[in-house]
């Protein structure tokens, strides 16, 4: 019994060996992200980061199988603090060090963008933050976030917090149907399905909407998928010839390196301009050992290890010192080259002085052993292993949601069909009229929960026509429907009535064209503008009136004897 629970405890606890391929594989694509947030090139070198979507989904299912195919079950709450050991320390003191740097560098406004931005990043849920504010990652029309590039580990997180539950899941409904041995080829199936799932999601987004296909999680998911299909696929694939193995392994390290030169992730991305860096990667996962020869070798040098190595200081650190330094310095030629040399540098030191420490100490993450591994668990210990997963979960999904339904994506046409051309529609709130600004009064605001600019954007232009901020239109509103009228056009039954503004090509009315107008404002509720009467009808105005008076008066009432 003894030596069956030092067994279990060994298998379960001995790492895999480093392969030197995922290290080089590692440092070429945070080599390309570097590069193309630089300088602008490659052209691909945002593809690295579907690269790390691959390598990711491939390892950590990898680990969640060997562990539930050695001990039975997957403990899931020593799977959340290893993944919070690796990731949490450098991603503190990141965020930390982009707060404080922001608060000195910029002013107000654009800090407490950045708070936002670092509440969503430190809640997982910075890639739904950044598709509310509806970001284009490529083609930035605005000021750049420091902290927009933890979108990804944003989607990565969200990846850690679904996929064990549901290998755990699974788990142990085939244990407690004594089908575990067909474990592997259940979860494959799974992640098959997933995959296609996601497959479907993110062509259909690239086709409606590119900008928020490229942060959706579920656009993203089959990368993920891919990598771990790849590592429940490994019997599989163990049966090729190993002849043809180098070959499978050189043609996707050819893929792999096309994608980051040539592809263009402006057109057709992430589906299917991505297909070529996660299929190439998976190839290399699923097809090599790391001794091969040939080009992966070649392409395997002390550098990209050592890049690959740090990867993950250097994709935390690099792009607020993209943001921060053209603001500090200017913008000169020598900016790339400090932003470089400053990246390598405070990569070198996060990895010898934080990673490393968090990694390498003894942490207590793995609950005692019990003395038979064949007993069942005892309830609170069953509760306690299932509330972790379920916090980090909904801490997950409620921020998620939450992100959404913020001002800035309230009616965000990324995730929902965009709505019909036409005239928008108005709602009066019950109980209080809809007024226009005191100003003046041909103008009313926008309702903030179209689509478009965000409401808290400040804009000062002015309207030459009316005199109103922009955010402010002229509305010519049309009869509101009688609340009796079985046609009304109510949300709801009892709901408000409406106002309907009448399609215009310009942003600006004007009064309908007419007789010349008169010294008389406009009418905001019926659009007709009132001319001045000519003298004439004045004076037989006039005449109608006194005409109406009464001739005689009546006769005073007697006053009363004594």
């Amino acid at each position: 019994m003894h030596k069956g629970t030092t067994n279990r405890s060994t298998a379960r606890s001995r790492p895999r060996a480093r392969r030197t391929d995922v290290e080089a594989l590692r440092g070429w694509a945070v080599g390309g992200v570097l590069a193309y947030h630089l300088v602008g090139v490659p052209l691909g070198g945002v593809t690295g980061v579907d690269m790390f979507f691959a390598i990711s989904g491939f390892l950590i299912t990898d680990l969640l199988f060997r562990e539930a195919r050695t001990t039975g079950r997957v403990d899931l709450v020593a799977f959340i603090l290893r993944r919070a050991r690796r990731l949490v320390p450098m991603a503190v003191v990141v965020l930390a060090a982009t707060i404080i740097a922001a608060s000195v560098v910029w002013y107000r406004p654009r800090l407490l963008t950045t708070l936002l931005d670092a509440l969503a990043a430190a809640t997982s849920t910075e890639n739904w933050h950044l598709i509310a504010a509806q970001t284009s990652y490529l083609q930035a029309d605005a000021a750049v976030s420091p902290l927009q590039h933890f979108w990804s580990l944003s989607v990565e997180e969200q990846f850690y917090a679904a996929w064990p539950v549901a290998v755990a899941v699974t788990v142990a409904i085939l244990v407690r149907l004594r089908r575990a041995p067909r474990l592997r080829l259940v979860l494959l199936g799974v992640a098959i399905a997933a995959t296609a799932a996601s497959l479907a999601r993110s062509l259909y987004l690239t086709h409606e909407n590119i900008d928020a296909a490229y942060f959706d999680t579920g656009a993203r998911a089959w990368q993920l998928g891919l990598g771990a299909v790849t590592a429940l696929a490994g019997p599989l694939l163990a049966r090729i010839s190993p002849s043809i193995r180098p070959w499978i392994v050189g043609a996707g390290a050819l893929l792999a390196l096309w994608s980051l030169l040539a592809v263009d992730p402006s057109r057709a991305f992430p589906m299917p301009g991505a297909i070529p860096a996660v299929v190439g990667t998976c190839l290399i996962l699923g097809c090599g050992t790391g001794t091969e020869r040939g080009l992966l070798r070649v392409l395997s040098p002390r550098p990209a290890l050592w890049l690959g190595r740090h990867s993950y200081s250097i994709y935390l650190w690099h792009f607020p010192l993209v943001v921060f330094l053209p603001d500090i310095l200017g913008q000169t030629a020598a900016t790339p080259v400090l932003a470089l040399a400053a990246t390598l540098l405070l990569s070198a030191a996060s990895f010898r002085f934080i990673e490393q420490p968090f990694l390498s100490r003894r942490w207590p993450i793995t609950r005692r052993r019990r003395p038979d591994p064949a007993a069942p668990p005892p309830p609170l210990r069953r509760v306690r292993s299932c509330i972790a997963p379920g916090l980090v979960l909904c801490l997950v999904g409620v921020s998620s949601f939450a992100q959404l339904r913020s001002p800035l994506g309230s009616a965000t046409p990324a995730l929902w069909p965009s709505q019909p051309a036409g005239p928008p529609i108005r709602h009066a709130s019950p109980g209080r009229p809809s007024r226009p600004p005191a100003s003046n009064p041909h103008c009313r605001r926008r309702s903030s929960r179209r689509p478009g600019p965000s409401r808290f954007a400040a804009n000062s232009t002015r309207s030459s026509a009316t005199g109103c901020p922009t955010p402010w239109t002229p509305v010519r509103a049309v009869a509101t429907t009688p609340r009796s009228d079985p046609k009304a056009c109510d949300p709801a039954p009892g709901g408000p009535a409406m106002l309907r503004r009448e399609p215009s090509s310009s942003a600006t009315r004007s009064p309908p064209a007419g007789p010349a107008p008169s010294s008389r404002p406009w009418h905001p509720t019926t659009g007709e503008s009132k001319p001045s009467p000519s003298p004439a009808a004045r004076q037989s105005t006039s005449r109608r009136r006194r005409a109406a008076r009464p001739t005689s008066r009546p006769a005073a009432r007697p006053a009363a004897t004594p």
